[in-house]
């Protein structure tokens, strides 16, 4: 509405008069400062504990545009609200609870936006009639639940189809998720922290929120922390590999425990009532004793507090042409290895060449083998050379197994540790 210092005053108050200029002087400033938007960028934005107007009258304010001029969604307010109201019939008056009502609109969805920081999903009916095309990765709140979208122009309901990705609550799961779980144990029992991931099946999402979960591996299995961790199909043996899984209800309820199957058969028909499931690594059982192998852990790289010896002898080519097991786990790691060459007190010497070799087969119940051979061609692949004296740390891919090769004609004491492993977790 405009100022007219010229038109009739018989009808207006000071009072009226002063608010009138007060308005437009302000709408000045504002128009400035919206000019300047770095006026704004280094404020904090207001938290709206009450929406503008909650305990006011307010009106309803129509989405599109009105045939009569008044107040809409669309137009705002129109032209007719800067006609002269003492000299012009058709000028309209800021409405006091249409003004309510819009700035009340707009902070209850600024209020939403700070309380959930997800906004609400918009319906076919709030959009007029036409479902609202979602650009690829937006996100909404819908019945109860937050949803990530896949796809660019995505006009489906969340819930309806695989193009919303559910991100809250254990009832999707993003592909191949892992984060956490960090493991330590006593020799006795293994305690995991809080974590989530996608289940065996990428169906949904297994979180644990309690930062210390054990669970005994000397005894046998019972729900909750601290109690039994052993199946009943499964025999604690010396010197051998185990998965640990952490394994939920339908309800959410989690819990861990270990198994010798990949697919934890045997902790699953204990586990009354769990039906999802994830390997979040594995261990090996002491040489002379059921005890875990004690392992530090740094995300999905395992090592041996005490490295493993698992090869020592002095080696000669015929010698050499042998299988000997190593202290990895049959699932797809990378293996780390210490190697070392030592000169015999003959004097003679050893070379160590090591190699890429044919695939070892995964899920097999044996122990991971190095396969060794003498004087034999070498087979195209990568070749890592340990010479004498030097002490190397290797790794390689157990997916692709590995071959070790002694050099033609020499001799020698060849040490070979176990350090550890980097796990895929899959």
């Amino acid at each position: 509405m405009s100022f007219t210092p010229n038109a009739p005053m018989k009808k207006m108050s000071k009072k009226a008069l002063d608010y009138l200029k007060r308005l437009k002087d302000e709408g000045a400033q504002n128009k400035l400062k919206r000019q300047d938007l770095s006026v704004m960028t280094a404020e904090t934005p207001p938290y709206f504990y009450n929406p503008f107007a909650v305990g006011g009258d307010v009106s309803t304010v129509p989405v599109t545009t009105q045939p009569d001029g008044s107040v809409s969604y669309e137009e705002g307010y129109g032209p007719d609200y800067e006609l002269n109201l003492l000299t012009d019939p058709d000028a309209l008056p800021i409405g006091r609870q249409t003004f309510n009502q819009v700035l009340f609109d707009v902070t209850t969805l600024l209020q939403w936006y700070s309380q959930n920081g997800t906004p609400p999903f918009i319906t076919t009916s709030q959009n007029q009639g036409t479902p609202f095309s979602y650009p690829q990765y937006a996100r909404t709140y819908y019945d109860g639940d937050v949803y990530l979208n896949q796809l660019a122009s995505n006009t489906a309901t969340p819930g309806t189809d695989n193009s919303w990705i559910k991100v809250s609550n254990p009832t999707s799961a993003l592909y191949n998720y892992f984060a956490g779980f960090l493991s330590s144990d006593d020799g006795t029992s293994m305690t995991f922290g809080a974590g989530s991931c996608s289940d065996s099946t990428n169906s949904v999402t297994i979180v644990n929120s309690a930062s210390s979960f054990s669970k005994n591996y000397t005894t046998a299995w019972a729900a909750g922390s601290g109690n039994g961790g052993v199946p009943t199909g499964v025999t604690l043996l010396e010197n051998t590999y185990y998965y640990d899984f952490v394994i939920m209800k339908a309800d959410g309820t989690v819990d861990f425990g270990l198994d010798t199957d990949i697919n934890a058969t045997n902790l699953l028909a204990d586990a009354t009532d769990f039906i999802y499931f994830r390997r979040v690594r594995a261990h090996f059982t002491q040489t002379a004793s059921t005890n875990i192998e004690t392992m530090n852990q740094c995300g999905r790289e395992f090592q041996y507090a005490i490295y493993r010896q698992d090869i020592s002898f002095d080696a000669t080519e015929a010698e050499f042409n042998s299988a000997l097991p190593v202290s990895l786990p049959l699932i797809p790691v990378v293996g780390i290895f210490s190697a070392v060459c030592n000169v015999k007190n003959d004097g003679s010497s050893a070379q160590l060449d090591i190699y890429c070799s044919a695939n070892v087969p995964k899920g097999t119940n044996q122990p991971r083998v190095l396969e060794f051979s003498g004087n034999t061609a070498a087979p195209d692949a990568f070749n890592v050379v340990v010479g004498v004296g030097e002490h190397r740390v290797i790794s390689y891919d157990t997916n692709l197994g590995v071959n070790f090769w002694l050099n033609s004609n020499e001799n020698g004491t060849v040490i070979i540790q176990t350090m550890g492993w980097i796990d895929n977790l899959d």
